[in-house]
């Protein structure tokens, strides 16, 4: 609707305001947690009314498209016309370490897991479908089964992740976020049971799994966009799995 699309344009107005400046160091820090906090803050300003017009951000001689790339992209009308603003408001938070290319096949296996009880014994192999984008490097970091070095990019391979579940029984943190364990020979183990493959023509958040078990059964699961909760409970354990590296029991305690 038209309000939709002014409330959209106050939202870009918003986030570019509220934007980093120029990034230097790591992507995690800068990308990852600044921009994501920004676009939602922006979205959650504009549901509240907030008004924040910025005609000349995208646009404009010193805007985001000229300053970066020295021109605006003629694709640029359609890209705007996707936008949608409530999209980010039924966010959800994930609560650990990854990219979100591979969070609905996460959360469907641990789901499987959980309905199924199924032991690391008891799967003899799995096969994950992602969707293609005909990036090579990233499919690759996706698939990867290691060795993983830094540590921090076992976290972005879905065979290590599926395989991190499958040992725990499930999400489990602070382990899934341990560094110190995603060389380990156990779960070099596991990943052997694991194949990643890419389908094209489909949506970023689509994936489908196949579970082969050691007595002939199949299980199959797909989805495009696989929901999960983050609820209240939870927030205490994963707070203090990365702030215990920071702050005392009694500040966490308090933050919480």
């Amino acid at each position: 609707s038209e309000r939709d699309a002014e409330r959209m344009a106050h939202a870009i107005g918003a986030g570019a305001h509220l934007c980093m400046g120029i990034a230097e160091g790591s992507m995690m820090q800068h990308y990852y947690s600044l921009i994501a906090r920004n676009g939602t803050f922006a979205a959650q300003l504009v549901e509240a009314g907030a008004i924040c017009y910025s005609r000349t951000t995208l646009e404009g001689e010193l805007g985001l498209y000229r300053s970066f790339f020295g021109e605006v992209p003629p694709a640029l009308p359609k890209l705007v016309e996707q936008f949608d603003y409530r999209e980010i408001l039924s966010a959800v938070q994930k609560r650990y370490s990854g990219t979100g290319h591979n969070t609905t096949p996460i959360e469907m296996f641990a789901d499987e897991l959980g309905k199924t009880g199924l032991t690391p014994q008891q799967v003899s192999k799995i096969e994950a479908v992602l969707p293609a984008k005909g990036a090579r490097a990233r499919e690759a970091e996706l698939s990867s089964r290691g060795p993983f070095d830094p540590a921090q990019r076992a976290h972005s391979s879905l065979t290590y992740c599926l395989a991190r579940v499958l040992l725990d029984g499930g999400i489990k943190i602070p382990r899934f976020d341990d560094t110190s364990i995603v060389n380990d020979t156990d779960v070099a183990r596991v990943m052997q049971k694991i194949d990643i493959a890419f389908e094209p023509g489909h949506g970023p958040r689509w994936a489908k799994l196949t579970i082969h078990t050691t007595d002939g059964r199949k299980l199959e699961r797909q989805s495009e966009f696989f929901t999960f909760d983050f609820p209240a409970a939870a927030w205490g354990e994963w707070l203090s799995a990365s702030g215990k590296r920071l702050l005392t029991s009694e500040q966490l305690a308090q933050l919480l």
